[in-house]
This record gives structure tokens, C-alpha cells and sequence, in this order.
């Protein structure tokens, strides 16, 4: 992260460069927070009973938000409900000392707002404001006539049709045309007569959709 005076002064905030505002990512562009992840998430993770986090699984968690993570280590069901549950009423800040500011961060800051309108782009949500307040930051920050942390939150990026409901016979979803156990109500093969059973279409049968959540905080 080192990028000079010279070089944000090639193209200054006055309308005639090819961008006012710089955008900073939180999580491993502002500060290495692979530790904190590790102790946030085994934190939940012993609230429910559950071993902490695994090398193997921090490089998830690290580049992944809260409720993708959360479906990672613990599953759908009651375990998912009782750690999302927990992360309502957490407090983040014990967290915070574990993070690492990036070498030059307040120098670079500084360099920034001199010539552009700063803004925070992240996943995070609620803690945004804490972790900037933590390390004295917030100042660094504007857009226009205030203060503004935008926070934006993205599950399930690409929109892929993750499985949630399995047919046992594919291994997956269902979709039409697909074998079906004989427990199923299969529409090649519908029953007529007796008990019928729905069709086996519920949109549960997926993991949600993308979803896109933003939230804005802004100080005057």
C-alpha cells in the first residue's frame, strides 16, 4: 500500500480527472483482519458448542460474508439459527485489537483526501463505524457535505442455484426430467388417486438467491 503524493496529485478532485472518489475496501486493503476473523468466528462457534475455527477453514471465512461463513461451519438449521442469533448481540469490539492497520495507512488517508472524496465500500455492517472509531479514522472519511460509510453486503455473488433440498437420486436440486426416488410425486409420472403429494418444484429447495444489502451511515 504505497502510493505517493505525486501519484494522487496527478488527477485532482476538481472535475477534471477521470474519478473524484476513492472507495477503500475494510478487511485486507485497510487493515489485516485474519486474526480478528478467527477469533470472531470461534467466539460463535463456542457459544454453541461447537470446536473453534481450523486452519483449514479460515481462508473461507476470511473472504466471505457473515452468513455465507456461518452456513460454512455450522450448516442450515438450528445451529445456522442460534450463531446468527448470537452475531445480532455480539460485541465487536473486542475484536478490534486484533487487527493490523496496513503499513502507511493514516499517510495514505491523508494523501487521499487532499486531492479525492473518500468512501468506505465493504461488507461489513454494524462494525464498520466501531473499527474506524477504534483507530481514530473516521475523519478520513467524506463524501459531499458529510460524513459517509457505505457498507454493502453481497451473498451468493454469482447467482448460482446452490442446493439446499436434495434428491437423493442426482445428488442435487431437483429439476424437471430428473429421476425421482418413489417417495417423490414425480410430474413425468404424476400420481392420480390417493394421497398426492405436491410436485417437487419448492423454491426452498435452493439456497437463497443473490442478495445485495446496503446500508448507509452519515455523519454531518
Amino acid at each position: 500500500m504505497q502510493i505517493s503524493a505525486s501519484g494522487f496529485g496527478d488527477h485532482q478532485s476538481d472535475g477534471s480527472g477521470p474519478f473524484e472518489v476513492i472507495a477503500f475496501d475494510c478487511d485486507g486493503v485497510l487493515f489485516d483482519s485474519k486474526e480478528a476473523n478467527v477469533r470472531f468466528y470461534s467466539c460463535i462457534l463456542e457459544h454453541i458448542g461447537r470446536p473453534p475455527i481450523q486452519p483449514e477453514q479460515q481462508e473461507y471465512i476470511h473472504m466471505h460474508p457473515v452468513r455465507e461463513s456461518l452456513r460454512y461451519l455450522v450448516g442450515e438449521g438450528k445451529g445456522f439459527e442460534e450463531a446468527w442469533n448470537y452475531v445480532q448481540s455480539i460485541d465487536f469490539e473486542q475484536f478490534n485489537a486484533c487487527l493490523r492497520p496496513e503499513p502507511g495507512l493514516v499517510k495514505l488517508l491523508e494523501q487521499a483526501q487532499t486531492y479525492y472524496h473518500t468512501a468506505l465500500a465493504t461488507n461489513r455492517t454494524v462494525s464498520t463505524r466501531q473499527v474506524l472509531a477504534h483507530f481514530h479514522i473516521e475523519k478520513y472519511f467524506d463524501l459531499g457535505f458529510g460524513k459517509l460509510i457505505a457498507g454493502v453486503e453481497v451473498e451468493n455473488l454469482f447467482d448460482n442455484k446452490n442446493s439446499q433440498i436434495i434428491n437423493p437420486t442426482t445428488g442435487r436440486a431437483y429439476e424437471y426430467g430428473d429421476p425421482t426416488p418413489s417417495s417423490y410425486n414425480d410430474p413425468l409420472y404424476p400420481q392420480l388417486t390417493g394421497d398426492i403429494s405436491p410436485f417437487p418444484y419448492t423454491p426452498a429447495r435452493y439456497l437463497e438467491p443473490r442478495t445485495v444489502r446496503l446500508s448507509l451511515s452519515l455523519r454531518f
